[in-house]
């Protein structure tokens, strides 16, 4: 990674985050001179000595979760309907799900999904509930019922969903390796081996374990399975939380701070298993390994999705208006609403007073993109090296957030 650094002729209060200062504060001497970059929160610590609690605008919480699940149903003759697989709505029309799911028992599709609802046997929570139907299903073209392998199918819903804080899309996670060391599933299944359904959404943690050592549980002498497990599986586990029958299509996900908020990243798709709850690792469809399946169905439906619509922060920027706050912010939650300490947030809303624009002179055409580097010094810029070099001239100055214009006294190249 190329950086630069931007000597200007400059002074700034800076304002840390969060600051602690042992001792007698007022009594403090330090240097003029820097000679380490570690004393910055004994420096400022003035500045830094902010605190504000606000409430988060009264949204549900927990439905916030994981508001991109889906309860997939099939309507009977009597006007019933069994919630019988999950799903992940991974576009605003489209469900990403098993492909065993893709029919029932007696060869029956899928009708109806329902979204921002925990408990899907009762109305007293369905304020902000949206039942669409299913219209098309779309399995895997390499997937076989009788065998276990290439388990991912796709739901397009009659309309798109509306767009809310307990109703949104989830971003995917395309890159094969998962370096997480823990990931969330949840689902309306059963709550353990021969148990009932769980009337409300149950989730869980699981470990992610390598194929290898999954495959000490799931060889190749198992039903369906007669390859054994290839690299579009995925494993999780736990010693007392599983995934159970029920759970199928379900999200397993992660969730990643972006902008201040909590983005989910859809990293595999519930599979199959052994009797859950029995301390052994459930299989996932492992979601990088069928972007490009993924991708070529949901165009041939819309011509403007583009696979940057997936790149992660275009994702995770697309909907960050509808996200969680991260749990570091949040105080305490009720039903329906959180309340936040933004004291504690990595990022904040609105300009940072550390962040400088860098200007290039009017003559310099074209213009060169918009360039920012960080205050971190009081006459000091850290910035890209490719941002101190434009058609052959150096930046001449940097504006800071109060829009004062400050003269680059030198330029250093890493």
């Amino acid at each position: 990674v190329a950086t630069a650094v931007l000597i200007a002729e400059c002074s700034a209060h800076l304002f840390p985050a969060r600051t602690k200062v042992p001792g007698d504060e007022e009594g403090m001497m330090l240097p003029y001179d820097r000679i380490a970059l570690d004393d910055c929160h004994m420096r400022y610590w003035k500045s830094g000595n902010r605190g504000l609690v606000a409430p988060a605008y009264g949204q549900p919480a927990l439905l916030r979760e994981f508001a991109h699940i889906a309860a997939i149903g099939w309507t009977r003759s009597d006007g019933t309907i069994d919630w019988n697989c999950g799903g992940s709505l991974i576009w605003e029309n489209f469900i990403l799900t098993a492909a065993h799911c893709a029919v029932d028992d007696e060869e029956i599709p899928p009708d109806v999904a329902r979204f921002g609802d925990l408990n899907i046997y009762s109305d007293e929570d369905d304020d902000y509930a949206q039942q669409l139907r299913i219209v098309e299903v779309i399995r895997h073209p390499q997937h076989r019922y009788s065998a276990r392998y290439y388990d991912v199918a796709l739901m397009r819903l009659e309309r798109n969903i509306t767009v809310h804080e307990t109703v949104a899309p989830t971003c995917l996670w395309l890159d094969d390796e998962v370096r997480f060391p823990k990931l969330l599933s949840a689902g309306w299944g059963r709550t353990g081996f021969a148990e009932d359904k769980t009337r409300i959404l149950l989730k869980v943690s699981l470990t992610p374990i390598t194929n290898a050592e999954c495959s000490r549980f799931y060889t190749s002498a198992e039903r369906g399975l007669r390859n054994g497990l290839h690299e579009h599986h995925l494993c999780a586990g736990d010693e007392l939380m599983d995934t159970c029958p029920g759970d199928s299509g379900g999200p397993l996900h992660v969730k990643l701070l972006h902008n201040a908020k909590i983005s989910p990243f859809l990293v595999g798709v519930t599979s199959f298993g052994k009797p859950c709850g029995q301390s052994n690792p459930g299989v996932y469809a492992r979601v990088s390994q069928f972007g490009d399946w993924i991708m070529e169905t949901l165009q041939q439906h819309d011509r403007l999705i583009t696979p940057d619509k997936f790149e992660p922060w275009s994702c995770a920027l697309r909907y960050v208006h509808v996200r969680e706050y991260e749990e570091a912010v949040v105080v305490s939650r009720a039903n329906n609403f959180e309340t936040y300490n933004s004291d504690n947030a990595h990022l904040e809303a609105g300009d940072s007073p550390q962040r400088v624009r860098i200007w290039w002179p009017d003559r310099l055409e074209p213009r060169r993109p918009n360039c920012s580097g960080v205050l971190f010094e009081p006459n000091a810029v850290i910035t890209l090296a490719e941002c101190v070099s434009h058609m052959g001239e150096s930046p001449g100055r940097v504006i800071l957030s109060n829009s004062r214009y400050v003269e680059v006294q030198e330029t250093i190249i890493h």
